[in-house]
């Protein structure tokens, strides 16, 4: 929160020569009026403080939600602020953020004076228009949020959502606000009117207890950046020693209860702020964690998430499961997604890269992001060393499968938003490039990477609290602690995108790394074909099934194939007239590579290992 920025603008008012004085009285009478009002600007921006100091005064906004008569309907946003600026004032509203276009038209939109006046608004621009104002008048904006399907699909979830069940939205994506870059701090109070009636509970990020009188000090991107959500929801507090952790949860047949989420989202806040040594802070502004459901109708898994001001939303599909993995892809459960977009508050924000585009250092902010968050999870207990394994391999069998392995960094960043498997490398290449520096400076220093960042996180230039940093200047760090031999190497790997070298010494005596086959699914003959008739058809020779001893024509007695590549299958063959069966096992994969994926060794080893 910003509630004290002063800076030293003038000196001293004895000092100020007599001439000069003179001088601005000239000056005064021949610009007039113009000149008032820019004088009459700065007065209202700048409070007087002691010794000559002066402190930006925030504008003055208040947002008020007014419910509609049934659930679901239409809800009303007035935006009521202080005109800052003489002749016009400019409102807006933002047109994208995140790859999401802001969907509402505002078609309804309606400005009024404090009196109740209808004002004219002209628009200059896509979301954008201009209202004439008078400097200290108070004006109201007023316009609804339709009802919509927003929730229905991952495309859309970051707009506003509003159905019978919820309305849920982060401020860039609806809010309208003044928009003259001379007020980025701004005064803020929160109203909800009347969602009581409906039984719809409210909660928000910014001024988290609202009351009818009660402002907060916050940038505009700060507002911009909040969640706003209303509905039928459970709400959850818990008391952290950094703060009040909220969690609310829209109702949904959900896999597991609000309790087990609520309790999750805690524990991940705390143990990341643990993880980075944050100061403790039991006064904290509490923070708001949202899950809403998105993608109700799809056969498979959507999770995703955003970090935002001072609150998480999440979004997740109701057969989402909350730290139990499909195949050990821990980006199918919902604990590991938050865990990885609440590390963005480090990694990414505070500690982030300077490269142009974004996306070449992406192996750094997101597959750094993925390794720390498996890491918090496994040493604060949120997840059992099986599971830990299981999904280390993941990422492992992932990297080594991908066709995109070996792209360049140049390559990966110009293509990242146009193919889904190369947007996974720099996860899936950081990761493993973390894993190797993290085991390296173990085993060269009592050092580990965490350590690391944690000092680089503290370099602020003394203006900003965030740390930027260059690829290479990332990787000049990491140098000083694995080695130049190392660090050339995994140059190479960013870069060039040359194969990662992982050692099969690697994480012993914990865990022991071994070359396992693995494929892509193929069951090897035709199942549907085959179903008919109750009768082995299609079946290839180079097959595993075939391999194995099937033939065509061979008479089913039963299956069981998984879809997973990595389960063994098996189909059951008549041998004889008497009903003899023959059982034939073997993995449904076409062409196998050999993987990297860590054992179990020695559980007790492991603490001081990962």
């Amino acid at each position: 929160m910003f509630r004290n920025i002063s800076s030293k603008i003038l000196s001293s008012k004895k000092a100020f020569p007599n001439f000069l004085v003179k001088l601005f009285l000239c000056a005064f009478s021949i610009l007039g009026a113009s000149f008032y009002l820019q004088a009459h600007e700065l007065d209202r921006l700048h409070e007087h403080l002691e010794n000559n100091f002066y402190r930006a005064t925030p504008r003055a906004i208040q947002i008020r939600f007014t419910a509609p008569k049934i659930a679901g309907d239409a809800i009303q946003v007035v935006t009521r602020f202080q005109a800052t600026r003489g002749n016009y004032t400019e409102i807006a509203a933002e047109i994208s953020w995140s790859g999401t276009s802001n969907d509402n038209e505002y078609a309804d939109l309606q400005a009024f004076s404090d009196t109740g006046e209808l004002m004219s608004l002209k628009r200059t621009g896509q979301k954008k228009w201009r209202l004439n104002t008078a400097i200290g008048q108070w004006y109201e904006i007023h316009y609804f949020i339709q009802p919509n399907n927003n929730a229905n699909q991952a495309s859309t979830q970051y707009r506003a959502i509003l159905n019978k069940g919820v309305f849920h939205g982060a401020g860039r994506l609806f809010l309208l606000l003044p928009n003259d870059k001379m007020n980025e701090l701004l005064n803020v109070n929160i109203q909800w009117q009347e969602f009581e009636r409906i039984n719809w509970q409210t909660v928000q990020a910014v001024a988290a207890n609202p009351q009818k009188d009660k402002y907060e000090v916050i940038s505009k991107s700060g507002l911009l950046s909040s969640v706003f959500m209303a509905g039928d929801f459970d709400l959850h507090e818990a008391l952290t020693p950094y703060g009040i952790v909220r969690v609310a949860m829209q109702k949904s047949d959900w896999r597991f209860t609000d309790e087990e989420f609520s309790s999750l989202a805690r524990k991940i806040v705390q143990s990341e702020r643990e993880f980075f040594n944050v100061d403790i802070n039991p006064d904290a502004e509490p923070f708001l964690i949202s899950l809403l459901e998105v993608d109700r109708n799809l056969n498979g898994i959507s999770i995703s998430g955003t970090s935002l001001h001072n609150s998480f939303a999440m979004f997740a599909s109701p057969k989402a499961q909350l730290m139990q993995t499909d195949f050990g892809e821990a980006n199918t459960t919902i604990g590991f997604v938050l865990a990885h977009e609440m590390m963005h508050q480090w990694i990414g924000t505070h500690l982030q890269t300077s490269e142009k585009p974004e996306a070449l250092g992406y192996w750094f902010t997101e597959g750094f992001t993925e390794y720390l968050s498996l890491q918090v999870l496994y040493q604060h207990n949120l997840i059992a060393l099986p599971t830990y394994i299981d999904m280390l391999n993941g990422f492992i069998r992932n990297y080594w499968l991908s066709p995109h392995r070996n792209l360049s960094n140049r390559s990966v960043a110009r293509n990242f938003w146009s193919d889904a498997g190369i947007q996974k490398i720099p996860y899936l290449r950081g990761f493993l490039i973390a894993l190797s520096t993290d085991q390296s400076m173990r085993l060269r220093s009592n050092l580990r990477l965490q350590g690391l960042l944690q000092k680089m996180l503290n370099q602020s230039d003394g203006m900003s609290t965030n740390t930027t940093i260059t690829n290479r200047a990332l990787l000049f760090n990491l140098e000083k602690h694995i080695g130049k031999e190392h660090a050339d190497h995994l140059f190479d790997v960013i870069h060039n995108g040359d194969t990662i070298e992982l050692d099969l010494e690697l994480l012993n005596p914990c865990l022991k790394i071994q070359n396992i086959q693995f494929g892509d699914y193929d069951p090897g003959f035709d199942l549907d074909k085959s179903e008919v008739n109750m009768v082995v058809s299609d079946l290839s020779v180079s097959a595993a099934a075939y391999k194995a001893g099937l033939r065509n024509g061979d008479e089913i007695a039963g299956w069981s194939i998984s879809p997973n590549p990595r389960e063994k299958a098996s189909v059951s063959i008549y041998i004889d007239k008497r009903g003899g069966v023959k059982t034939f096992d073997f993995f449904p994969v076409d062409i196998t590579t050999a993987v990297p994926q860590a054992v179990l060794i020695n559980s007790e080893n492991c603490d001081s290992i990962l």
